[in-house]
Formats: structure tokens, C-alpha cells, sequence
């Protein structure tokens, strides 16, 4: 074999090799490009009555239903129910309250091309306002672009301003509520309402 054909067959091995390092590094992109899809999202909402027992709900832009507080938001990634609860609260109607009760939880299973993934809605009691905080609550300007409206509406008149199972996951929040049958939050196996006191 001669020199140039040495020359030709490293080149050509050479070659060979370049071209499968590039298509296992490109299968290895293409991997970490396609993670899974979420199977389920976990959604926040809160329970807020004022002092005639009317339910604060949101209008979102979108939709043309009204929904309880953090209805459009999720759960981050590290985060706890108590603080989603507060945050998604606080972001859209400017209440600030202490989270540390559960009411119900509600499961809105997917719809192919409609609802991709399952949703649990933990619906959490954020209490009674007072009148004045009732009063005060408004959509803050970071939510311009999701909601267009917030109201305090009466349980009985609710059928006339949302979904029937909207309808129905407040009724039996607001049931749970009545009954006394609300569920402590937990992290770790501990309540979150002592871990709050101490903060």
C-alpha cells in the first residue's frame, strides 16, 4: 500500500468516526431537547369570603367565566401549597393572607387537545376579610394581561357567573368550610401554620 493511500484510508477512517461522534452527539441533543411532557400540573386556589359571606372570584381575559383565585397559576417546582396559595392570591386580587388550611381538592382530568395534562386543584381557605380589605381588593397591573375583573359574589348567585364544575368545587369548599372539615397543610409531617408562627 502506498503512502498516498495510507493518507486516503486514515482520512477516510477519520472521516467515518467524525460523522458517528456527530450522530451520537446529535441523538444526545435531540434527548435533552424532548423531555416528557408534564402528566399533571398542580394548581392553588383560594377560598376568600367577605363579611356577607360572598366568594371572591376573577375574571380571566381568556375565558368568559369567573374562577376562584389562583385558578390560572400553578404549583412552582420547590414550592409549597401554603405559599403557591399565597402568592397566586396575592397576584391576583392584592390580598396578602396566611394559607395554612386545606378545603377540598379537585381533580380536572385531561381532555386530548383541549386539558394536555391532568390538574389537581388544592383549594385552600384564605378566611374572612374585613371590610375594608374586601373593599381595597383589586386586580394588581401584573395581572392586566390574565384578568380583566374581580368581584364578590354571592354563593347562590354563582351559577349565573361560572362553569357547573367550578360551581360545584366552590360549593364544596364552601361545605367543607361550614363543617368545620378543613385539612391541615403539612410539610415534612409538620403544620405549616407552625412553621408561619415561628416566621
Amino acid at each position: 500500500m502506498t503512502g498516498r493511500e495510507n493518507t486516503n484510508v486514515a482520512d477516510l477512517v477519520g472521516a467515518l468516526l467524525t460523522a458517528e461522534e456527530e450522530e451520537v452527539t446529535g441523538m444526545a441533543n435531540r434527548d435533552a431537547v424532548r423531555q416528557p411532557s408534564p402528566t399533571h400540573r398542580v394548581g392553588a386556589l383560594t377560598l376568600v369570603r367577605d363579611p356577607r359571606n360572598r366568594v371572591l372570584m376573577v375574571k380571566p381575559v381568556s375565558q368568559n367565566i369567573w374562577l376562584l383565585p389562583g385558578s390560572l397559576g400553578g404549583v412552582r417546582e420547590g414550592e409549597n401549597i401554603s405559599d403557591a396559595a399565597e402568592r397566586e392570591l396575592l397576584g391576583d386580587s392584592g390580598l396578602s393572607r396566611t394559607i395554612t388550611h386545606l378545603l377540598a381538592v379537585d381533580q380536572v382530568p385531561c381532555v386530548p387537545r383541549s386539558t394536555p395534562t391532568d390538574r389537581f386543584n388544592w383549594v385552600c381557605d384564605g378566611g374572612t376579610v374585613t371590610t375594608e380589605e374586601a373593599r381595597n381588593a383589586c386586580l394588581p397591573e401584573s395581572a392586566a394581561s390574565e384578568l380583566e375583573g374581580l368581584s364578590w359574589i354571592e354563593v347562590d348567585e354563582l351559577r349565573n357567573y361560572t362553569s357547573a364544575p367550578q360551581l360545584k368545587c366552590v360549593t364544596e369548599a364552601v361545605t367543607s368550610l361550614h363543617f368545620g372539615l378543613g385539612l391541615p397543610l403539612l410539610e415534612f409531617g409538620e403544620r405549616v401554620e407552625t412553621r408561619k408562627a415561628v416566621a
